[in-house]
């Protein structure tokens, strides 16, 4: 049984000290799943049935479902292998439904759409590896930030230092990518937002109603129009598919988000 704070017992012997009540039986649940190794991306129904899509390489992963509830974008990243940080990057569709044959999906995830991929044999310290991403409004499209393996890892271990990132939008009806100029995201974007990015992703969007233009904000080296050399604008931008650079909507902006539809 779970405890409620009035009814938990004196003797706290098996739970963390620092953990109380259902947060210490979860505590120590999940330490004891990261112990055992392999974890399981299973699905549940309010009746109660479970079903396991499939077990998870990543020691570190990531999800999040699309708006119409079709599809489920997957980050895996892996143990560190020498200088090579594994990971995953993938889209499974049609896995939702409990009285499926699931045979017909495939639930192995290699069998689903693969966006991007790291593996343990890349000697490419340049390869970009994904740090946040987010569906559009119409679940077509999947906005991803991407930064290079090796400028990540030192950001990671500095903090406080600037990080170069591209964004990037997967169409999931035509299988295809595009990219977008780099830019250094604000520092409430890549210190607060991004490390978080799954949990702020249910409150807020950088995307349009009409999943056709996102928005952004950081700095930006932009060609000056009447002169021979590039300038470095900082604000809040807002990037449309159809056009290759992006427009600055309010100059000095730390922070941006789109309003609802």
């Amino acid at each position: 049984r779970w405890w409620s704070g009035s009814e938990f017992p004196k003797n706290r012997s098996k739970v963390p000290q620092d953990t109380f009540g259902v947060v210490g039986q979860l505590s120590t649940a999940w330490t004891r799943m990261k112990k055992a190794g392999q974890q399981q991306l299973t699905l549940g129904d309010l009746s109660g049935r479970t079903q396991v899509l499939s077990k998870l390489k990543g020691v570190a992963n990531s999800f999040s479902i699309s708006p119409n509830g079709k599809h489920l974008a997957v980050l895996q990243r892996e143990r560190k292998v020498g200088s090579v940080s594994p990971e995953e990057f993938m889209i499974l569709s049609g896995v939702f439904d409990m009285d499926a044959d699931m045979s017909s999906h495939g639930n192995n995830l290699e069998d689903n759409t693969v966006i991007s991929k790291i593996d343990s044999h890349c000697q490419d310290t340049e390869v970009e590896r994904v740090v946040a991403f987010f569906w559009s409004p119409d679940s077509k499209k999947l906005l991803y930030l991407t930064a290079s393996s090796n400028e990540y890892e030192m950001y990671q271990k500095t903090r406080g230092m600037a990080l170069r990132c591209r964004w990037n939008v997967f169409h999931l009806n035509s299988g295809t990518t595009q990219q977008f100029p780099r830019f250094s995201p604000s520092t409430i974007l890549l210190e607060n937002v991004i490390p978080n990015f799954e949990m702020f992703s249910r409150s807020m969007t950088f995307w349009s109603p009409d999943s056709e233009s996102f928005c952004f904000s950081g700095k930006l080296n932009i060609m000056h129009p009447t002169r021979s050399y590039a300038e470095v604008l900082e604000g809040a931008w807002v990037q449309e598919l159809h056009s290759e650079m992006p427009t600055m909507v309010v100059e000095g902006a730390t922070y941006v988000v789109w309003s609802p539809s």
